[in-house]
């Protein structure tokens, strides 16, 4: 059904694959020989070998470690057991570990499945597309798709939808909307999720307009538009600045009778906070309330943010104590925010103190809030605790961005310790967080405004090589 982790050459692929779809379905399906043409680019997400593991602890959390033993225990039993259970049974254990993401888990069993001779079924195989297609395995997903043609079963929707959203997590969208097109052409119907699946890809890739234009296709021919395509598309307009758009769209679902939801107001408020409409954002959001739609975490956090930004943060404290009222809890992107604002109103020991709060009340920062403190204490003129910070997430083991780097950077070059400046680059390559072509010429600008014409001269000859 797929390659198996040990000998055989099929499970050790070159770093670059070119693979035919032709090559997973059998000539014997003349319907499915529109794929001859279609060719996927395989690149193995870390190396050149699938490996088809068992759980281990640096898995996906299930909901502990012990659950997962647990479950592939519980798996393990039924294998054993005479008369083998039906495969049902089997697949409640693969789906739940599908959606704890243990992926590379559900293979290996269902490969010990296959050896035990039984037969996968219609939901087995679609678990296994499901798999790896949610680790960029396209091609390997695609074979299990054979293998159902050439068991006898017939695909169905969520077969088909699953390798749509497969194609589109790799960003293969044109791909997945011509195959969705072949299927419809003969005769294959979709569903509201394959239609989500479809427009949140081309969303994603920019292409909002083209999602506009899927949804006017199918609009009343082939499915209803729902919730989740109308907010998907609305969400992608607010991000491409074109509210106005957006909020006709709100409209124009409205007027269908399709009930907005906490997405699509948080999209067009934050919609219009980005076009700096505040009035019309902080109106949405009263509109949202007035209509019982509880406001979520990430829409409590647009309002902080902005408020934060136009350095009202009283009024993001309170909308803090708002979410602690009505039940949503803050959190780190939340504190984010504010910690932000207060650096940049010159109140960083205030933010220390903040973070120092979090941290005893069990909320982890993340990188970007601890550059957010870097940044504020190099601001600040308080180098040596910016320093302490970063070369103590340093010693942590923490995945330090290029960001990060940067303003550590930019903190040594407003002191005149250009020689810091420069070993903090080398240390930032040597640990394999390498700036881009943009990020390099900003540092060589800043260093030539200093007047560090050598430096400068010596990191654009770095940068040829």
């Amino acid at each position: 059904m797929f390659p198996s982790s040990s000998s055989s050459s099929s499970s050790m692929l070159p770093s670059y694959y070119v693979v035919p779809v032709s090559h997973f379905v059998p000539k014997k399906f003349p319907s499915f020989q529109f794929l001859k043409n279609t060719h996927f680019n395989f690149i193995p997400c870390s190396s050149s070998k699938i490996n088809l593991i068992p759980y281990s602890s640096t898995s996906t959390t299930f909901h502990s470690n012990n659950d997962v033993d647990d479950a592939v225990s519980l798996f393990n039993c039924l294998l054993r057991q005479n008369p083998t259970p039906p495969a049902i049974e089997f697949n409640k254990i693969l789906g739940s570990l599908v959606k704890s993401k243990h992926y590379h888990t559900v293979l290996y069993l269902s490969k010990k499945m296959e050896f035990r001779g039984i037969k996968p079924n219609l939901v087995n195989c679609n678990i296994l597309i499901n798999c790896f297609c949610q680790l960029g395995l396209i091609p390997f997903a695609f074979s299990v798709f054979a293998k159902i043609l050439k068991m006898g079963y017939n695909p169905n929707t969520i077969t088909f939808t699953t390798l749509i959203k497969g194609l589109c997590l790799k960003g293969q969208i044109h791909q997945a909307l011509n195959f969705h097109d072949k299927l419809v052409a003969l005769g294959f119907q979709f569903n509201q999720i394959s239609y989500g699946t479809l427009i949140d890809g081309l969303c994603k890739v920019g292409e909002t307009r083209a999602a506009l234009d899927l949804l006017r296709r199918v609009d009343g021919k082939l499915v209803q538009p729902n919730v989740v395509m109308y907010s998907t598309i609305i969400d992608g307009m607010c991000k491409d600045k074109h509210v106005n758009d957006a909020f006709d769209l709100y409209s124009e679902m409205v007027s269908k009778g399709i009930s907005p939801n906490v997405v699509t107001y948080s999209a067009l408020i934050s919609g219009f906070f980005t076009v700096g409409k505040l009035k019309d954002a902080v109106d949405l959001f009263n509109k949202m309330i007035s209509e019982n739609i509880k406001p979520d975490v990430y829409t409590f956090n647009i309002l902080v943010d902005v408020f934060c930004k136009s350095g009202k943060i009283s009024y993001a404290l309170k909308l803090v104590d708002e979410m602690h009222d009505r039940g949503q809890p803050p959190n780190i992107v939340t504190y984010s925010s504010i910690l932000d604002a207060l650096c940049k109103t010159h109140r960083v020991d205030k933010a220390v103190a903040l973070l120092t709060k979090l941290k005893d009340q069990g909320i982890r920062p993340n990188m970007h809030t601890y550059t957010i403190l870097i940044d504020g204490l190099c601001t600040s003129g308080k180098l040596e605790d910016a320093r302490n910070i970063f070369e103590d997430l340093l010693v942590k083991g923490y995945d330090i961005t290029v960001v990060t780097y940067i303003v550590m950077f930019y903190g040594f070059c407003k002191k005149g310790l250009f020689d810091e400046a420069s070993a903090l680059l080398s240390k930032m390559e040597e640990n394999g967080c390498i700036p881009d072509a943009k990020t390099y010429e900003l540092i060589k600008l800043s260093l030539f405004k200093k007047g560090e014409n050598d430096m400068a001269e010596k990191l654009h000859r770095e940068c040829e090589i």
